[in-house]
Parts: C-alpha cells; structure tokens; sequence
C-alpha cells in the first residue's frame, strides 16, 4: 500500500534550491488491537495477574467462529471501521 501526497507551497519554496523532491518515508503501522476493535479505551499491557484480571474482565468474549472470524479479517483500521469484506472479488 502506497501513501502518496504532493502539495507543496510554491512561494515558500522560492528561496530554496532543493525542493525534497522524491522523499520518501515509510511508516510501519501496527494494527488495531482488540480493545481498540472493540471501541474500548486501550492501555499498555502488564504482565501482573491484577492487570491481566482486569484485563479479562473488560474484554469481550468470543466464540470460536467470532475468533478466527476476527483473525481473517484482519485489524487495519479500514478493515473493521467500513466492514470490508475481504472475500469480496473486484
């Protein structure tokens, strides 16, 4: 996936010889994580049994059709927030 932009602000550009053309910079974006999916206010995991309770009991659960469900569709933002059916052919 390509992100590409092109503005640029011609008079401000005036007393600069290079214009950065041809920059490029890439990002490397993690997925959402399920609490994200989920529209619940993320944290940092801890690894602390109190934490992982609480953890667990903010969760929602989820059968196993719902969990590879979830796996197969993926957790790129898009994905889940205009419900893009991954088995759909262009």
């Amino acid at each position: 996936m390509y992100w590409l932009t092109g503005s640029q602000t011609f008079q401000m550009m005036q007393p600069f010889s290079e214009s950065l053309a041809g920059r490029v910079a890439i990002f490397a974006m993690a997925g959402l994580s399920n609490a994200e999916a989920e529209g619940r206010p993320a944290s940092l995991f801890k690894a602390d049994i109190d934490s992982l309770k609480t953890r667990f009991s903010e969760s929602t659960a989820k059968d196993v059709h719902e969990l590879y469900t979830r796996i197969f569709s993926g957790s790129m933002p898009r994905l889940i927030a205009d419900g893009v059916d991954r088995n759909q052919t262009i």
